[in-house]
């Protein structure tokens, strides 16, 4: 690459698909199950910030568990 040369990063349109569902157990304990990118999506999160391009997140699950006492 030469000094002062420019580069052009692009990228197409994406959807990720996010969902969360919620379990009430008793009065106080609920679980949670989300979700992210749930079709594994591959795309870039940060394009172009200081010549690079970061990955997007790939598909990935967080369950949690509340209780309230």
């Amino acid at each position: 690459m030469a000094a002062g040369e420019t580069i052009r990063y692009t990228q197409s349109n994406y959807l990720t698909l996010d969902a969360l569902a919620r379990y009430q157990v008793t009065e106080q304990l609920s679980v949670t199950l989300n979700g992210n990118n749930l079709t594994d999506k591959k795309y870039f999160n940060n394009l172009g910030f200081y010549n690079g391009g970061y990955y997007g997140d790939p598909r990935n699950f967080m369950l949690t568990t509340r209780y309230a006492f």
